[in-house]
């Protein structure tokens, strides 16, 4: 009472306190100002926090943590002994003291500063009181190149940390610069002009999984996924940065044959048998829309759910050979261009249809059927009237309605995992669990973290961005399913299982996934062949491509072709490198040191010229490097060029510094004459 009191008599700007019992007698508050740290007033207001510190002090409190501002109390926090014993090992483990300067047990100027104002509180706090914040209805602007929105939010972020430790990317790469946190820190030294975002961090933000886990977990309800959504966009499509470099195929796919898996649309419907082809409506208000991983890769799910919509009585319709994909990889990699035309070509066929409700197998295209199309469309001024539904939903009412169940029951112990686009993104719980349910005595248990806060699997941006970072979320997952002794991981999510067997492999873990209209068409007596040889050899070539297209990898696959790469050259040029490479070593040094410096500038300059010149030859070693399916390996000369002409040129600044060793080592080899003997 008396610290309230003291509180409420001294500090006249809006203080909102939170408090927890901690232990015995122990009451740790939380003090709050609204404020602008943009304005010079901020800093002065900054001082009420002096007060507050002295007001618990008197009352027999403390400082609740150490830091940098309040290392000066060490001691009386932690003990004399304890802090002592920290002093002896810091000594012996960081003796140049590089490890958290300042802080903790470090007595720093700062600190001994702090300690000391406490005799100047009565003034600080007399002078803080005269600077109050922003005033509620602030408009935000656009700054430094950063959307009004985004740059807004960035000091909106109160840095707290809550999000760090549950994002997926900080803990599959161990950087807090990967978390939202780390990101937000950024963003604000780009909005004061103390940085500009690199590749490197446009990548980082790429690479998100989107599993929205930030969202839920942020005290301020910040909206973040959305704001890295709108960097995805300005980023690549306005602001010239490449997309993750193996979205560039896809998207040369996706334009050509209206998917990312470099698959023929003609072959799109093949997973159809003719019992259900004959029953498929031309016209009908319900559309079942596979994807394209059920539709091409783990057509199971495809499969098992027409059969199951089938057996409740759903009439629907179907878009065959003329789906495309919903969109959402180009959606994420920035390439809106491309996602907007796969938006209006779907939309158009679902409306000539008479189609009213999607009815979905992938999360991501319910959340875009459901979302992201209906945004989109309203943006643009244009009606929207479609709503969309997961199969699961659909087959949960069917199921409360009495028209729907499941007669035979499946051996082992499942556990269910909530896919983050259909969880955190779309608040689908619940029905998914009501048809595991429906199913007669089966051996069901949660995981620890399950709905809302339940782990990403680790893709699909991720696993696309960093593999190796993949598999360690994709391990945090499978762990947890582990801890209740599951022998079999339900999801419906295609790519939720794609990731998650991936990463099981990859961890030598011995637990099955399986999505969930497979394990429930199964358990109704259907026979559904499993797609997982499909889904394995389909995943090789986009693997080794993924660790091919990146810098070290296109500077190494460079320095392969080299002899091709200066014949692509203009013709000066390439005849001064073939001259430079026949020269004594003595001559070749300095004219090389010359030369290294140039060939950045030079090479992005000299690339579109040379590209058609040499793709014969890179897609040959493409070929010769990745085993492909023959469908795959027929559309690379389709699918390559552009790929490769918009990429490269963005590309080049990072691999230059990876490939230049290359072309010095070429230059300096020694390059004999041939000889022909004659008689």
């Amino acid at each position: 009472a008396a610290v309230l009191h003291g509180l409420q008599h001294k500090i006249a700007l809006p203080l909102l306190l939170e408090g927890f019992a901690v232990r015995g007698k122990e009451l740790v508050l939380l003090g709050f100002i609204p404020h602008d740290e943009r304005k010079l007033g901020f800093n002065a207001a900054f001082g009420l926090s002096l007060t507050v510190l002295k007001i618990a002090l008197q009352t027999g409190g403390r400082p609740y943590g150490l830091g940098m501002y309040f290392s000066a109390f060490a001691p009386q926090l932690l003990g004399v002994q304890t802090v002592e014993s920290l002093k002896s090992m810091k000594k012996r483990t960081d003796p140049a003291g590089i490890m958290n300067p300042g802080k903790t047990i470090d007595t720093t100027l700062l600190a001994r500063a702090v300690r000391q104002a406490l005799s100047w509180e009565g003034v600080i706090t007399a002078v803080a009181n005269r600077f109050p914040g922003n005033p509620p209805a602030e408009h935000p602007r656009p700054q430094s190149g950063l959307p009004a929105e985004v740059a807004w939010l960035s000091y909106t972020c109160s840095s707290c940390g809550y999000c760090v430790d549950s994002c997926d990317q900080y803990y599959g790469r161990g950087w807090e610069s990967q978390s939202p946190r780390g990101k937000w820190r950024l963003l604000k030294m780009v909005a004061e002009g103390k940085t500009r975002l690199t590749q490197a961090d446009v990548s980082t933000f790429l690479a998100c999984t989107t599993c929205e886990t930030c969202n839920a977990r942020c005290q301020l309800e910040m909206p973040i996924e959305p704001a890295w959504m709108t960097l995805r966009g300005q980023l690549v499509e306005e602001k010239g940065f490449h997309s993750l470099p193996a979205f560039h195929i896809m998207e040369a796919s996706a334009r050509k044959e209206w998917n990312i898996w470099a698959r023929y649309a003609k072959d799109r419907d093949a997973w159809l048998p003719d019992d259900l082809r004959s029953k498929i409506k031309d016209r009908a208000e319900i559309a079942y829309f596979p994807g394209c991983t059920s539709a091409f890769v783990e057509q199971d799910v495809a499969l098992a759910t027409a059969r199951l919509l089938d057996k409740a009585g759903i009439e629907f319709t179907y878009l065959g050979k003329e789906e495309a994909c919903c969109g959402i990889p180009m959606l994420m990699a920035g390439r809106w261009d491309a996602w907007e035309a796969i938006m209006d070509h779907n939309i158009e066929l679902m409306k000539s249809k008479g189609v009213k409700t999607i009815v979905t197998s992938c999360p991501a295209c319910r959340l875009v059927w459901e979302t992201y199309y209906k945004r989109w469309m309203l943006d643009r001024g244009e009606q929207y009237h479609f709503t969309a539904k997961h199969y699961s939903e659909v087959l949960a009412e069917q199921i409360a309605a009495g028209r729907f169940e499941i007669p035979e029951t499946l051996k082992g112990r499942f556990t269910y995992h909530d896919p983050c686009h259909m969880g955190r993104a779309s608040g689908v719980y619940e029905a998914p669990r009501r048809l595991i349910q429906a199913i007669p005595g089966i051996d069901y248990q949660e995981m620890e973290f399950n709905r809302s806060q339940a782990h990403c699997c680790g893709s699909v941006m991720t696993l696309v961005a960093d593999p190796e970072a993949a598999a360690r979320i994709g391990q945090v997952r499978l762990n947890d399913a582990q801890k209740v002794q599951a022998q079999t991981i339900i999801t419906a999510c295609p790519c939720c299982r794609f990731q998650l067997q991936v990463s099981g492999r990859v961890n030598n873990m011995d637990i099955q996934v399986r999505d969930l209209a497979t394990v429930a068409a199964r358990a109704c007596g259907y026979d559904i062949p499993d797609s997982e040889a499909v889904m394995e050899r389909d995943w090789v070539p986009f693997d080794i491509m993924i660790r091919m297209l990146n810098p070290r990898g296109m500077a190494d696959m460079m320095a392969e072709m080299m002899d091709d790469l200066i014949q692509a050259m203009p013709g000066p040029m390439a005849g001064m490198m073939k001259w430079l490479r026949s020269r004594k070593p003595a001559l070749k040094k300095p004219l090389i040191a010359a030369m290294k410096p140039v060939m950045p500038r030079l090479f992005p300059i000299l690339l579109p010229g040379m590209l058609p010149r040499v793709m014969p030859k890179m897609l040959e070693m493409v070929k010769a490097k990745v085993p492909m399916p023959d469908f795959m390996a027929e559309q690379m000369p389709d699918l390559m060029p552009p790929a490769m002409a918009d990429l490269m040129p963005k590309m080049l600044p990072d691999i230059i510094p990876y490939f230049m060793p290359h072309l010095e080592s070429y230059l300096q080899a020694e390059n004999k004459p041939e000889v022909v003997l004659s008689r």
